[in-house]
């Protein structure tokens, strides 16, 4: 089955009411999470904040994967958000969806 979930806000929308909508659609995800365990999402389509990312995208090679990424890009060079390795880093941003327009912390 292939669904796509959507939350959208207008240009003037608050912070709060943004928030509001990204709040919903991570519940929505956690819905479809709960009825089918194990099943993937595709990356090309996807949400940026994707609930448990790791097996949404990666099944069960994430692991193997994490251990490739820190073999070859030890310094954690190459980042993105939904990328293997990324949760050891986050944007740090007063902004109510997380995007690439803040300062990246080591977590």
């Amino acid at each position: 089955m292939h669904s796509i979930q959507i939350a959208s806000w207008s240009s003037s929308a608050t912070y709060p009411e943004i928030k509001k909508q990204r709040d919903l659609l991570t519940e929505r995800q956690k819905a479809w999470i709960g009825v089918s365990p194990g099943a993937g999402a595709y990356l090309g389509e996807s949400d940026r904040e994707e609930v448990n990312f790791q097996q949404s995208f990666y099944g069960g090679h994430y692991g193997r994967l994490v251990g490739i990424k820190n073999e070859i890009d030890p310094e954690d060079v190459f980042w993105a958000k939904t990328a293997v390795g990324s949760e050891a880093w986050h944007v740090v941003s007063d902004r109510p969806v997380d995007d690439e327009n803040g300062r990246l912390c080591r977590v």
